[in-house]
């Protein structure tokens, strides 16, 4: 899974390098993300120093942009066409949680009110 990021992201470049040394995909992104690479991105996320960030496995994806407590968008496709979001955003916690789950392939993450419901 690839985990991508506004290029503007540079402290979160040097923030994942401490977290492991995964191979970058270019500026802005890298692959083989690790709960540790997303701990550090979700982190960096919150507290403002990116505006969003895009978890990527091949045509699907899921993204999150916010800062603080929330309310963060949350948004997801399976082709990379169709896009479901959670109406009103959510907060932080909940956010970390989707993007947890959906970095382990644990599909819990399904279970947040997506607009449209998921058809996968």
């Amino acid at each position: 899974m690839d985990l991508r990021w506004p290029d503007s992201g540079s402290l979160l470049d040097s923030l994942l390098s401490e977290a492991g040394d995964p191979a970058t995909t270019g500026s802005g992104g890298l692959s083989g993300v690790t709960p540790a690479h997303l701990d550090a991105a979700l982190a960096a996320l919150q507290r403002g120093d990116v505006e969003y960030l895009i978890l990527e496995d091949g045509a699907r994806f899921l993204q999150a942009a916010g800062d603080g407590d929330g309310p963060y968008q949350v948004q997801v496709t399976n082709d990379g066409e169709t896009m479901h979001d959670i109406d009103d955003g959510v907060d932080a916690v909940t956010m970390q949680r989707i993007l947890r789950a959906y970095l382990r392939g644990d599909h819990t993450w399904r279970d947040a009110p997506w607009t449209p419901p998921l058809g996968f």
